[in-house]
C-alpha cells in the first residue's frame, strides 16, 4: 500500500515537471531593470500619492521592472544636514544597485537628485515631474535630464471667480514660506499681474494658522474671495498635511475658497482650474519607459503643458448659493446629489424611446391592416377579369412567338450574310491597297530599268565601233583612254540604277510577303518600317509630303509584322487622301498637298508606342466618334470605301490585342496613339 503511494507521488512530481513552462522558468533568470522614485513630500500627501500611482499606473504592470520608491518628507525638514543624512542613507542603501531610470517627483527631489547625481547615480538618466516655473535653466548641464512641467492655470480660475461673482475686488492668498509656496507665489503673481489695481491680491505667507483663519472668518462676502496655494508650515514651525490645514481654513472662511490642484476638492475649496497630481505621474512614467527602451534622455523633449481642467464641489457651491449654471461651460462638478431622472435617464429615455416606436409601430399596422383590407376587396374584383385577359393573351401570344421565331431566324440569316459580305469587302480592300501599291512600284521600277537599259545599249554601241577601230588598226591613244572614262561611268549609272531597282523590289517583296502572312516573328522595328517607307515611295513621289521616322535603331520586337507594314500603310494613305488633298481625296492622286508625316516609335513596360502624325487638315470633331466605323466615309465620291481604318482598328485591337487613340484639331493635324505587346 505505502508503495503504491511512493509510486503516485513520484508520478506527480514527474507529470508537474514535464508541464512546467520552459519559458517561464527562464523568465525568472531575466535581467531586472530597477527605476528609483525620488518624491520630495511624505507618503500619505494626496498630491505625491497620486503622482506616485500615475507612475505605477505606466511602469507597475511591466514584467522585469522593479520599482523603489522614497519619500524624502521635506515639508517636514529641509535642511542641509536632513539632506546630508538622506545622502547617506541613499548611497548606504543602494550601493548594491545599479539604477536604470530615477523619476523625481517636484521641486525638492530635482535639486537633491541634481546636486548629488554624479555622487550617488553617476550616468543614470532622470526623469522629473511636479516642477513649478520650469525654464530650461534649471536642468542646465545635465543632458541625462527630461521631464514634464508643472504649470498652474491661474488665470482661468479668477476669471471663473470674477463671472461667478462681477463684484470681487479682494482676493487673500494663502500660502507659506516653503521652496514650493515661494515657487507657487512667484509664479501666482505674474499670471495675474494683468489685472492690475481692478483686483487686490494680498499674501498670507508668514501667518499662524489662527492668523489665516482669524483673517479669512472677518472678509466682506461682497467683494472678497480665498485663493488657498500652499500651507504646509505656519509661522510658529508647526506642519499640517492639506487634508489638516485646508478643512479648517475653508470652514472659517466667510467666502469661497478656490485652489489650483485637484486633492484639495472635497476639502472645503469650491475649485477652480485644477492640475491634475496623477498626469503628472503618468506623463513622466511614459517617458521613464521610452529610456527604458533605449531613448537617450536628451533626444525627449521637456513636456511643457498640463492638461488642467474646470473642477468644483458641488457641496462648496451650494454653501456660498453659487448656482452651476454661473461655472465654465463643460466644468465637472463632485459631490452632484444623483436624482432619480439623473441616475436613470439613459434607461427613462431608452424606454420613452420604446414606448414611442411601439405606438408609431402599432398606428403603421393599423393604417396598414386598414389599407390591405381595402387592397383585398380591389383584388378580387381584378382577379375575375385578370383570368379573362390572361386566356384572351395566351392565345395571342402563341400567335406572337411563332411570328417571332421566325423573324428570329430570319434576322440570324441577314445577320451572316452582312458579315460575309463586310468580311469580303474587307478583303477586297486589302487587296486593292496591295494592287494600289503593286502598280506604283512597278511605274517606280520602270524608270531606273529604263536607265539601265539605254546605258547599256550605249555603251554597246561605243564598244562595237571601238572594236572596229581596234581591228582596222586605226584605234587612237585617245580614243581608247575616251572610252575607259566613258565606260566606267556607263557602268556606274547601271549599277546605281539597278541597285536601286533591287533594293525597292526587296522592300515590297518583304513587306508584301508580310501582308499576306499572319505568322508572328521577331524583327528589328525600324529596319523594318524604312522597307515599308521605301515600298510606299511611288506613292509618296506624287505628292510634296515628308516622312520623320523617330525609332531607335536597336529596337525589337516580337510580333506580327505584316499588320504593322498594313498600319503603317493605312496611315500613310489616309494622310495622303484625306489629310493633305485640297478637294477631298482622289485616291492616291496628284492633288495632295505638302506636309509633314511623324512617326515616332519606343517601347515602354513590355508594350510598343506608336505614335503616327500628320500636318493636315484634321478631322472635323462631328466625325470623331466614328471614324473606326465601318463604310463610314467623307470620300464616297472620290472612291473611298470607309474601311481603310476600320481595318486599321480590327488589326491592332484584335490580332495584335492592342488599343488606339486618335486626337484631331481642325486645320492643325490628326495624332493617332497605339500601344501593341511588345512580345
Amino acid at each position: 500500500m505505502m508503495e503504491i503511494k511512493i509510486r503516485h507521488i513520484i508520478v506527480s512530481i514527474t507529470l508537474l515537471l514535464f508541464f512546467i513552462n520552459p519559458a517561464d522558468a527562464g523568465a525568472s533568470g531575466k535581467q531586472e531593470r530597477h527605476v528609483l522614485i525620488i518624491n520630495s513630500y511624505n507618503y500619505g500627501y494626496a498630491w505625491t500619492n497620486n503622482e506616485v500611482k500615475g507612475i505605477e499606473s505606466v511602469l507597475g504592470n511591466k514584467n522585469g521592472i522593479v520599482l523603489h520608491t522614497e519619500y524624502m518628507d521635506t515639508k517636514i525638514a529641509h535642511d542641509d544636514k536632513y539632506m546630508g543624512m538622506l545622502k547617506e542613507m541613499y548611497k548606504h542603501k543602494y550601493e548594491r544597485i545599479r539604477f536604470d531610470a530615477i523619476i523625481a517627483t517636484d521641486d525638492d527631489a530635482l535639486e537633491f537628485v541634481k546636486k548629488n547625481h554624479e555622487g550617488l547615480f553617476p550616468g543614470v538618466p532622470v526623469v522629473f515631474c511636479g516642477i513649478n516655473n520650469y525654464n530650461d535653466s534649471k536642468i542646465a548641464g545635465h543632458d541625462y535630464f527630461t521631464g514634464v512641467n508643472e504649470e498652474a492655470d491661474f488665470k482661468p480660475t479668477i476669471d471663473a471667480a470674477l463671472k461667478i461673482n462681477p463684484k470681487l475686488r479682494d482676493f487673500i492668498v494663502v500660502n507659506d514660506k516653503m521652496t514650493t509656496g515661494i515657487s507657487l507665489k512667484k509664479e501666482f503673481a505674474e499670471k495675474v499681474s494683468g489685472y492690475g489695481s481692478s483686483i487686490k491680491f494680498t499674501f498670507l505667507d508668514d501667518a499662524t494658522l489662527e492668523e489665516v483663519k482669524n483673517t479669512v472668518r472677518n472678509l466682506n462676502p461682497k467683494d472678497s474671495a480665498v485663493f488657498y496655494l500652499s500651507f504646509f508650515k505656519d509661522r510658529s514651525g508647526e506642519h499640517f498635511t492639506p487634508s489638516e490645514a485646508i478643512p479648517q481654513i475653508a470652514n472659517a472662511a466667510n467666502v469661497p475658497m478656490y485652489g489650483a490642484v485637484d486633492y484639495m476638492l472635497g476639502h472645503g475649496v469650491v475649485g477652480g482650474m485644477l492640475k491634475s497630481s496623477f498626469y503628472q505621474g503618468e506623463t513622466a512614467g511614459k517617458l521613464a519607459l521610452r529610456i527604458l527602451n533605449g531613448e537617450k534622455p536628451g533626444d525627449i523633449p521637456i513636456v511643457m503643458k498640463s492638461p488642467n481642467s474646470f473642477m468644483f464641489d458641488y457641496n462648496a457651491l451650494q454653501r456660498f448659493g453659487i448656482d452651476i449654471s454661473a461655472l465654465p461651460p463643460g466644468a465637472a462638478v463632485i459631490n452632484k446629489p444623483e436624482t432619480f431622472y439623473y441616475k436613470y435617464k439613459h434607461i427613462i429615455w431608452g424606454v420613452a424611446a420604446l414606448i414611442t416606436g411601439l405606438v408609431v409601430f402599432i398606428v403603421i399596422l393599423l393604417f396598414n391592416i386598414r389599407q390591405r383590407i381595402k387592397a383585398q376587396k380591389e383584388l378580387l374584383t381584378y382577379q375575375n377579369h385578370l383570368e379573362e385577359l390572361v386566356s384572351a393573351r395566351t392565345n395571342e401570344l402563341n400567335i406572337t412567338n411563332r411570328q417571332l421565331e421566325e423573324d428570329i431566324e430570319k434576322r440570324i440569316r441577314v445577320e451572316e450574310s452582312l458579315r460575309q459580305s463586310q468580311d469580303k469587302l474587307v478583303e477586297a480592300e486589302k487587296m486593292a491597297a496591295l494592287g494600289g501599291l503593286v502598280a506604283g512600284v512597278a511605274h517606280e521600277i520602270n524608270t531606273p530599268i529604263g536607265i539601265a537599259v539605254t546605258t547599256a545599249s550605249h555603251l554597246q554601241d561605243v564598244t562595237s565601233k571601238l572594236s572596229a577601230a581596234i581591228n582596222n588598226k586605226t584605234a587612237k591613244k585617245d580614243e581608247l583612254f575616251n572610252y575607259f572614262i566613258h565606260a566606267t561611268k556607263s557602268s556606274e549609272l547601271i549599277l546605281t540604277n539597278l541597285e536601286r531597282t533591287s533594293e525597292l523590289v526587296r522592300s515590297f517583296k518583304m513587306v508584301s510577303a508580310d501582308q499576306t502572312s499572319h505568322e508572328r516573328r521577331v524583327f528589328k522595328v525600324r529596319d523594318y518600317i524604312e522597307k515599308v517607307i521605301t515600298s510606299l515611295s511611288p506613292r509618296l513621289k506624287q505628292t510634296s509630303c515628308e516622312i520623320k521616322l523617330e525609332c531607335p535603331p536597336d529596337l525589337e520586337i516580337n510580333s506580327y509584322p505584316g499588320a504593322l507594314a498594313q498600319i503603317i500603310t493605312n496611315f500613310v494613305i489616309n494622310s495622303l487622301v484625306h489629310g493633305f488633298s485640297d478637294n477631298g481625296g482622289d485616291n492616291g492622286g496628284d492633288s495632295g498637298r505638302g506636309g509633314i508625316i511623324t512617326i515616332n516609335l519606343s517601347k515602354n513596360d513590355g508594350s510598343l508606342l506608336l505614335k503616327y502624325s500628320d500636318n493636315g487638315k484634321g478631322i472635323p470633331a462631328e466625325n470623331m466618334g466614328k471614324i473606326f466605323n465601318p463604310f463610314f466615309t467623307t470620300n464616297r465620291a472620290g472612291g473611298g470605301t470607309g474601311l481603310g481604318l476600320h481595318i486599321l482598328y480590327n488589326l491592332i485591337t484584335q490580332t495584335l490585342k492592342g488599343t488606339i487613340d486618335c486626337e484631331s484639331i481642325q486645320g492643325e493635324g490628326t495624332t493617332f496613339s497605339v500601344t501593341i505587346p511588345a512580345a
